[in-house]
């Protein structure tokens, strides 16, 4: 004869009916005309007598010149070595891992 093991049910809880919450409108804003910004009148700056003119001094121009720096020439030529060697660990590696095939002589 087997025993019979009997296992206590445990009770379910019963879910309470949570009401759903009605949904109330959103209030639209009303668009409020925005009060025209005055730019203040910018004032010329007043020469001053105090400092000196440069009236009798000939002007001198600076012609801007266009020196370009070039950036080093980076990653080329290298990539055929990454590879390379990558593919011989590749192959050593297939290498150990196929069995050699005795020879029965």
């Amino acid at each position: 004869d087997i025993p019979e093991l009997k296992i206590p049910k445990e009770p379910k809880p019963q879910p309470e009916p949570i009401p759903a919450p009605t949904p109330t409108p959103e209030p639209k804003p009303e668009p409020k005309p925005e009060p025209k910004h005055e730019e203040p009148k910018k004032e010329e700056p007043k020469q001053n007598d105090a400092t000196p003119s440069h009236e009798g001094q000939e002007h001198q121009t600076s012609v801007p010149t266009n020196k370009v720096e070039e950036l080093p020439q980076t990653g080329t030529g290298n990539e055929f070595e990454i590879f390379g060697a990558a593919a011989s660990s590749i192959l050593a590696g297939l290498g150990l891992i196929v069995p050699k095939k005795k020879e029965n002589e």
